[in-house]
This record gives structure tokens, sequence and C-alpha cells, in this order.
């Protein structure tokens, strides 16, 4: 079962007023999920939400709930416990930016960092120090870094061979411009910082 709720909860939740999608009964990770009964108990404790059958085992919890956004027309979601823990759960999360790329911006958050595939360019605001790290995951990437302590030219980058890690911002503003094959961006996140989030999709 999926759970869609208009409750921000661990799972994903459409940024700008849409209905988001929690974990609620099904399964972590590909698992059959829980007994009718305590199916029924969760159905209770989440009265507001509307549950939506998803019994194919064939697709992770997170595929399905970001189908059913991309199906109700969401766009822009953030996805709060994707990572961490077990690394092949986060490696599959992650390849879900893929799998959606030009459908669904989706940006991870955890409790130290935002993280998103970023392909084209991405301008923002950030305070001296916040870390950047710029991952070429899908094959060999161009990459334009300005306002960090490390810039890059149109320079390729690719794993195994040169990667972006811990990056650092000038304060002020920075940009990140990809081309050649995405990448996937992480971005720092303190006590005194705010979330940020991929490139607003459009329509």
């Amino acid at each position: 079962m999926v759970s869609v709720s208009r409750r921000l909860g661990a799972g994903a939740v459409s940024r700008g007023g849409s209905a988001g999608v929690t974990g609620g009964c099904m399964g972590a990770g590909g698992r059959p999920g829980p007994s009718p009964a305590t199916a029924e108990a969760r159905r209770g404790a989440l009265s507001a939400a509307e549950w939506v059958p998803a019994p194919d085992q064939e697709f992770t919890d997170l595929d399905k709930a970001l189908c059913l956004l991309a199906g109700r027309g969401a766009r822009n979601v953030s996805v709060a416990g994707g990572l961490g823990r077990r690394v092949d759960h986060s490696l599959s999360n992650i390849s879900l930016l893929l799998k959606y790329r030009g459908r669904l911006s989706i940006t991870f958050h955890t409790s130290i960092e935002d993280v998103f595939l970023l392909d084209g360019r991405w301008s923002f605001e950030a305070r001296r120090g916040r870390r950047i790290s710029v991952l070429p995951l899908f094959g060999q990437a161009r990459v334009t870094l300005s306002g960090l302590q490390y810039p890059l030219e149109d320079e390729p980058l690719e794993m195994g061979k040169r990667e972006s890690i811990s990056n650092a911002a000038l304060g002020g503003p920075a940009s990140i411009v990809v081309s050649k094959a995405p990448v996937l961006v992480c971005v720092g996140r303190a006590a005194r910082d705010a979330p940020v989030f991929a490139p607003v999709a459009r329509a």
C-alpha cells in the first residue's frame, strides 16, 4: 500500500501544495508489507491518508511513491529518510533520480545534507564555508563551478578519475553548470542553514 497524505512524513512529498506520499504500509526496500492486521492499525493511525494498493514487488517503495506523484502531476518532490543506513537501498534510491529525470525534480534530505541530480545550471546563495560536492555518478560530465573555493571552468569530472568533493562556498552567489552528463550534488546543511532544493521542474 502507498499512503498519500498532506503531511510531510518519512517518504516523498510534492513541493508546492500537492499531496505527499509517505511510506505508510509499504514494506521498506521491496520487502513484503505488514500483515493485514498491522496494515489496518496503521490505517487507523493515519486516518487522514489515502491508501493506494501497490503490491508489485518488482519496484521499491520509493519508486512506487514517485510514480504515483508523477502520475498525479507533481513536478518537484522532497524525500526525507531516503538515504543512509543500507548502502544498497541508498544507491537504489539515488538511481531513481536518473529514472525520473525530466519528469520529477527530486531532492533527498538527510539530517546533514541535501542531495539532488543536476543537469544544466543551478545558482544559489550560500554562506561562507558551506560544503558542496559534485559527483559524476552517471558518466563523464563537464562542470563549471563559480563562487566556490575550488572553481572549475568546463572541466571533465568522471568517477574513478576526478570528482569534486568537499568544496566550499566563498559566501554569496555561487553556481554549478553541467553538460554532457548529469551529476549528483550534495550540499551540507548545518543547524543554521536552510535546506536547498533541486532546480524547479517546469511542466
